[in-house]
């Protein structure tokens, strides 16, 4: 009577099969995914003394998997498989990843008098994933574009047979992530205390604490081998001074700026150190019962949080360091029973939240990632298969000045190569002064009736405005290309552009690149330029839900909710497709949301502020479960969910300014979110190319329809031992094979051929480029301009993203 204990273990395996017909390169092969977990738990609670209870517990949640790395399916409408070029090996079963955790946690309950009790609490979490099985020497080389003919180079002329490849074809596996080390670590102590007093206008439960957490990761990634990707045909954007000057002499040559055959970029992507967040927090709430079924809970939390940047680096010291004047979130709530018969609740709260940083920003702008391309143009005396780029200090484009190339085997550039620039995407990050947590400010209120004995009904409000975001803005020098800190968006330094150029030009060489400084002087003014917004988010819900409770067999319930959610931030993780990818990117603190004005600005120059990705004004829910008692040793439940989602709203986007390959770089909105060009209304003249564009509409994807089903059949096995059975259970997802469109590609200019709207000037050329977007520019004049070509994409309207095909799942469970 004085111990418990429980035990549980549960290994979990998963493994996929794939055919795929790799036609002449061997016929159809088999590849394999196997992935298992483990999943186990471990919990003693013993009770010491009549006030002392004590608490352990254990959880474990590993991961292994291999065969990582599958080729892509083959397609059902017979378009070419792109992997299908790839070595065999590229594939193989090897290939894999380990991730080990833990998590553990203890705990005591003291109760010191009736009434007051003490809790005490601590856990820790561990994980470290990594990656096993690929190779780590040579270099792979990716075909970004096809290489076979009838395709030519800038000459005309067949490419060499050494470029002679399909687009998607790689040379060696490889992972960009490649991961010898990904530590990540959670400590978390907190200790209350609450204590129970009558008397004071009613009775009171007031709760005092401490909370301490300190989150950290240690991790050493790049990619397993040095990785160079082949653009044949293709014009690469400069993004430096050094990249503009050599463009103007390939243009001059080559008609783009590129070599005959196009252009190569080493790439870089590595992430090494590590990071750590630390915060105290300190908290008071008191529940107050006033007689006549009023409650009232008040609280206050302050805390304190600290990031550092890694040792040895300029920015070494504390980059984070919020005081317990900064993070102040005062809480208040209530709650009424006016019928005073416990059937009818009226409700209402206002409450402030601080987020804890993400180390995903410590790691990215603190020193610790960085992002590195080597662009060259591409000769036809070039050779994949004798020339071999290298690490060198683990990188094989290194953090240098522009003018600094690749590490190739041997220290000597391959022939048919000479360099166009070296782009740093990632230099040191610097906060600026005076920035402001994460906050947002809440507020709900609500009815919650009971109709009858087995129905209620409950209906709530909900309305959530940001207040301050965190987020890493930039300024394109001249000479450096894009020059970040970390700002609060449209506040401080950063409240407007020429501020904010003035401010970066003040910190100097901080960047952690040898030399980089940003130049404001060279940047110039950007006259009549608006302040630039703040972080924006709004959103109001209205929900109705209806329940019913289980008897005579059957329960349910039904909701409808009427929201809008609008802005010119998503978010933490960003759902903006032209940042970056479809639909979007979990990079938090770190998004391209304020980097540029192409991305809170439309083409006229006022606010892109609307109708953001997720918004779905109207949602409807519903299941019903029914039992079926078909005598006493047998029972059927039956349950069927509906689900009903408008669609969300379609926004045209183009690169300005400057595009990369393969993806948005320089994004924006042009006509304002939500605002959507059907490719009706684009006309394209045969005889020039000039295009026209018509008048762009709301419009959203189609309603999200999906209807599931759950059957289980339960047998008694034994009449002496009623908790002996065997179940039989068949889940349906997606019933009805419902197929309606999740998304569409809404870039208006391609990305194959890197095309991109230059209104004016482009933002590399200082404060004249970025007044022509903060002042607006005709998007008509410019989009036939011959300074702005654009190539319109053949993906552009086209549907890029499905509802789920059904699935079915098949379960057979022992009970004893």
């Amino acid at each position: 009577d004085r111990l418990w204990f429980f035990a549980g273990f549960a290994p979990y395996f998963q493994s996929l099969s794939r055919a795929v017909d790799f036609k002449g390169n061997g016929g159809v092969q088999t590849f394999t995914q196997d992935q298992k977990s483990y999943f186990g738990t471990t919990r003693l609670d013993a009770q010491l003394t009549q006030k002392i209870r004590v608490f352990g517990s254990w959880l474990t949640q590993g991961v292994r998997s291999n065969g990582v790395n599958l080729p892509d399916p083959d397609s059902l409408q017979g378009f070419t498989n792109s992997t299908i070029s790839t070595p065999l090996t590229n594939y193989s079963h090897s290939l894999g990843f380990s991730a080990p955790n833990q998590t553990v946690s203890v705990g005591a309950d003291y109760t010191v008098t009736p009434r007051i009790v003490s809790t005490t609490r601590f856990g820790y979490f561990f994980e470290n994933y990594h990656d096993f099985g690929w190779p780590t020497a040579g270099t792979d080389y990716s075909w970004r574009t096809t290489g076979l003919p009838p395709a030519t180079d800038y000459a005309g002329n067949p490419f060499p047979a050494a470029l002679q490849q399909a687009a998607g074809t790689e040379t060696t596996p490889f992972s960009q992530n490649y991961t010898v080390r990904n530590a990540n670590k959670h400590w978390q102590f907190n200790q209350d205390v609450a204590m129970f007093k009558s008397g004071l206008l009613g009775t009171h439960n007031f709760k005092f604490g401490y909370q301490y957490n300190q989150l950290s990761n240690d991790i050493n990634q790049n990619g397993n081998v040095p990785y160079v990707r082949l653009y044949l045909h293709r014009p690469w954007s400069p993004l430096t001074g050094t990249g503009v000057a050599n463009c103007a002499a390939l243009k001059a040559q080559n008609g783009a700026c590129a070599g005959q055959e196009g252009y190569l970029r080493v790439q870089d992507f590595t992430t090494q150190g590590s990071a750590t967040d630390t915060n105290h927090a300190l908290y008071f709430q008191d529940a107050w019962t006033i007689g006549k079924g009023l409650t009232i809970n008040a609280g206050l939390r302050v805390e304190k949080e600290q990031i550092p940047a890694p040792a040895g680096n300029v920015l070494a010291g504390h980059t984070i360091d919020f005081s317990w004047g900064d993070k102040i979130e005062p809480r208040v709530g209530l709650a009424w029973d006016p019928l005073q018969n416990g059937r009818m609740k009226v409700f209402a709260s206002y409450g402030v939240v601080n987020d804890v940083m993400k180390l995903l920003l410590a790691m990215t702008s603190f020193g610790g990632q960085a992002y590195e391309e080597c662009a060259y143009a591409l000769g036809p005396q070039f050779n994949p298969a004798t020339a071999s780029a290298t690490f060198v200090n683990g990188r094989a484009c290194p953090s240098a000045a522009a003018t600094v190339g690749a590490n190739w085997t041997g220290g000597t550039v391959p022939a048919g190569l000479s360099l166009i620039e070296n782009v740093n995407l990632r230099p040191f990050e610097p906060v600026a002064p005076g920035v402001k947590p994460y906050r947002q400010h809440e507020s709900a209120f609500g009815v919650d009736v009971q109709l009858s004995k087995n129905y209620s009904l409950e209906t709530r409000w909900d309305r959530r405005r940001l207040d301050h975001v965190l987020e890493d803005a930039s300024l394109t020098d001249v000479n450096w290309g894009e020059t970040y800190t970390i700002v609060n968006p449209g506040e401080g330094v950063n409240r407007t552009l020429n501020g904010y150029a003035n401010y970066l030009g003040s910190l100097g060489e901080v960047f952690g690149v040898p030399g980089w400084a940003f130049d404001s002087a060279a940047f110039g003014t950007c006259n009549g330029c608006p302040n630039n917004p703040k972080a924006y988010r709004s959103y109001d819900g209205l929900e109705f839900r209806l329940s019913r409770a289980s008897s005579n067999r059957w329960s349910g319930s039904f909701s409808y909710t009427y929201s809008r959610l609008r802005g010119n931030y998503t978010g933490l993780t960003t759902t903006e497709q032209l940042d970056g990818s479809n639909p979007g990117r979990n990079s938090p603190d770190t998004s391209r949301a304020f980097d540029e004005p192409t991305a809170y600005l439309q083409a006229n120059g006022s606010s892109s502020n609307g109708l953001l990705p997720t918004d779905r004004p109207n949602t409807f829910k519903g299941y019903v479960f029914y039992n079926l008692h078909e005598g006493h040793r047998n029972t059927t439940t039956i349950g069927l969910f509906q689900t009903a989602y408008q669609g969300t709203p379609k926004s045209t986007y183009m690169d300005v300014g400057g595009a990369l390959p393969g993806q948005p770089s320089y994004a924006q909105y042009i006509f304002g979110r939500d605002k959507w060009l059907d490719p009706s209304q684009i006309s394209i003249d045969p005889s020039n190319g000039a295009i026209t564009l018509g008048n762009p509409t709301t419009s959203r994807t189609p309603w999200f329809v999906q209807s599931d089903i759950n059957l289980k059949h339960e047998i008694k096995v034994s009449s002496a031992d009623e908790a002996k059975s065997i179940a039989f259970e068949c889940t349906l997802t997606n019933a009805f094979n419902q197929h309606a469109v999740t998304a569409y590609y809404m870039g208006m200019n391609s990305t194959a051929f890197a095309t991109s709207l230059s209104p004016g000037s482009d933002l590399n050329q200082g404060a004249l480029g970025y007044q022509t977007i903060e002042r607006g520019y005709s998007l008509q004049q410019w989009i036939n301009s011959s300074a702005s070509p654009i190539t319109v994409s053949s993906q552009y309207g086209k549907p890029s993203l499905h509802q789920l095909p059904r699935t079915m799942r098949l379960k057979v469970s022992y009970r004893f």
